[in-house]
C-alpha cells in the first residue's frame, strides 16, 4: 500500500498533452491525512481519471478527491 502511494506521488507532478485539440483534461487533488499538502495529478483520458480515483479512494490515508475539467 505504501508503494502504491509512492508511486502515486511521483507520478502527480506529470501533466499531461492532450492528443487532440479540444480534448477535455481534467485535473485531481488528494487530500490525506498522512501527508500536509495536496497530491495534484493531470489527466486528458476520462477513464484513467475515474480509475484513478477508485484506487485512490481505497486508500485509508484518503481524506477527500476532488476533480475537475481542466
Amino acid at each position: 500500500m505504501k508503494r502504491l502511494f509512492v508511486f502515486l506521488m511521483l507520478v502527480a507532478g506529470s501533466s499531461c498533452q492532450p492528443d487532440k485539440i479540444n480534448a477535455t483534461c481534467y485535473v485531481c487533488d488528494v487530500y490525506s491525512t498522512t501527508q500536509p499538502s495536496r497530491q495534484t495529478k493531470e489527466f486528458c483520458n476520462k477513464a484513467e481519471m475515474d480509475q484513478y480515483v477508485k484506487d485512490v479512494k481505497a486508500q485509508s490515508e484518503t481524506a477527500l478527491v476532488s476533480c475537475r475539467n481542466k
